[in-house]
């Protein structure tokens, strides 16, 4: 009885088990060796087996009686087959209308690679470009050592845009009376705004949809925020930048610190970071808010508040002049483009009022440059 019991308890713990004498080897096939009979060596061995045709991405072939050796009993060998085989992925492609339509050659980044992508002629948005041996590489295991590992295949989608904005301007007559009076407030925020930071504010060149596009498509996110960094000419402040999934709003601007480790953290709602032109349009307007707080930092300072301007007036004033800074730095058309393709504004302005104050802007910009000439 007693022997039978601790025998029971002995199976339980394993420790009658048998001694595994299975071998392990792992090994990669090219596609073409499936279905056809593959030499390995193994230890002084040397084994012939067909590769099964069954076999997709990896299978584990048994090969009887190839495995140790103990006593009178052999173990087998299981040899992992992976397939040489990639992985295919997807990708997008921004670019114009009509770039697509006449056909191109865009660069393209995709798992830190430059990849140069041919758009033939009479492309269009949603067109599918396949590009072989592009796509990713299959993980395997560290023990396969492989040289000339393949990837798959490369889907790249094209997403197409407008090549122009046409703006839709109401009649000045037919606007309501807060809207008149939006407008001159425009008209005397602009002068303002020349009048605090000169006349450099009338010496920016329009950020064209094309330039942005393709940052976008070789450098994502990080190219843009570094070329607009560069077009507010804010690259001697101390700006981060960060993605988001926790923020409400599209986009976020806080101060950090003071004195010399001041700077500014910007961060980017994430669901937003796909689209060239709203994450243009969402830093256009956070970079707009630092070059608000050092140029009108009346409106940061509690104890320089206007006495005859309500908190709540102020913060509106604010975001209104914010909005419309981004229209001086000639990056107003991605607003625009935002607004109707999104149905949402990156400020206050209302969607209907933002093809008023670029026309505003650039009655102002020809006029000035005007009165400059002469």
């Amino acid at each position: 009885m007693r022997n039978s019991f601790v025998g029971g308890i002995a199976a339980k713990l394993g420790l009658h088990k048998k001694p595994v004498l299975d071998d392990q080897l792992s090994i990669l096939v090219e596609e073409e060796e499936i279905g056809e009979y593959k030499t390995i060596f193994h230890g002084e061995k040397e084994i012939s087996f067909r590769v099964p045709k069954e076999i997709n991405r990896k299978l584990v072939v048994r090969l009887k009686g190839l495995g140790k050796t103990k006593g009178n009993q052999t173990g087998n060998l299981l040899v992992h087959v992976w397939v040489n085989k990639g992985v295919d992925a997807n990708a997008i492609l921004w670019l114009s209308e009509s770039s697509a339509r006449n056909g191109t050659i865009k660069k393209l980044s995709f798992m830190g690679r430059m990849i140069q992508v041919v758009v033939p002629i009479g492309s269009s948005d949603g067109s599918i470009i396949t590009i072989e041996g592009q796509g990713k590489e299959a993980e395997f295991p560290e023990s396969i050592s492989h040289s000339n590992r393949k990837r798959g295949v490369l889907f790249v989608t094209l997403r197409t845009y407008l090549d122009y904005i046409y703006l839709k301007c109401r009649p000045f007559d037919s606007l309501d009376t807060d809207d008149m009076a939006l407008e001159g407030w425009v008209y005397l925020k602009i002068d303002e705004i020349v009048s605090r930071m000169g006349l450099s504010i009338l010496g920016f060149q329009p950020v064209i949809a094309d330039t942005i596009a393709d940052i976008f498509n070789e450098s994502g996110l990080k190219g843009v925020f570094s070329y607009l960094i560069n077009h507010f000419r804010l690259s001697s402040r101390n700006i981060a930048l960060e993605v988001s999934d926790s923020i409400s709003e599209p986009g976020k601007c806080e101060c950090l610190g003071s004195g010399s480790s001041s700077g500014y953290k910007i961060s980017v709602n994430g669901m937003f970071i796909h689209n060239p032109f709203t994450v243009t349009a969402i830093l256009a307007h956070e970079l707009a808010h630092i070059v608000y707080l050092e140029n009108f930092r009346f409106h940061f300072q509690s104890n320089a508040e206007p006495p005859h301007l309500p908190k709540d007036k102020q913060d509106r004033e604010g975001e209104l002049t914010v909005d419309l800074l981004v229209f001086m730095y000639r990056l107003g058309g991605f607003q625009i483009r935002v607004s109707r393709d999104r149905a949402i504004t990156m400020g206050y302005f209302r969607q209907d009022q933002f093809d008023r104050i670029y026309v505003i802007a650039m009655k102002y910009y020809k006029k000035r440059k005007w009165d400059m000439k002469t």
